[in-house]
């Protein structure tokens, strides 16, 4: 069975409201990558689903995941920015911290890239 990238964003969930108590922060910065990846990840699925399979590089590939979505679905580009710089914080960066808002934020972005890509999917041009 193939494992489900939505699996990430229902994690997400569960962690945003046990985040009170010990290691809040890295809740809240598992919270904010989690959903990041379940819509990278998804994105990544499509393209590769739509066309050539998409050649990963670490140092790259999630820019230009992003960036393929220009002509295809611009809320999927504009969203997967959003995550991403909110992933890069909570993955790279001590300071500032991850604040609720962030992770609520992120789970949210990650939520409309994957119903925008769900939307692209049932178009007729991609059956």
């Amino acid at each position: 069975m193939t494992f489900s990238w939505e699996d990430y964003l229902k994690l997400a969930r569960q962690i945003l409201p046990s985040i009170f108590g010990d290691i809040y922060e890295a809740k809240l910065r598992t919270a904010v990558s989690r959903a990041y990846y379940a819509a990278f990840n998804t994105a990544t699925e499509y393209l590769n689903e739509a066309g050539p399979a998409f050649n990963y590089e670490p140092e790259t590939s999630h820019k230009r995941i992003w960036l393929a979505f220009s002509d295809l679905d611009k809320k999927v580009k504009e969203n997967g920015l959003r995550i991403k710089r909110l992933r890069t914080l909570a993955d790279y960066h001590a300071d500032p911290p991850v604040k609720v808002s962030d992770a609520e934020l992120g789970i949210d972005r990650a939520e409309k890239v994957i119903e925008n890509i769900r939307d692209l999917r049932s178009r007729p041009s991609c059956s």
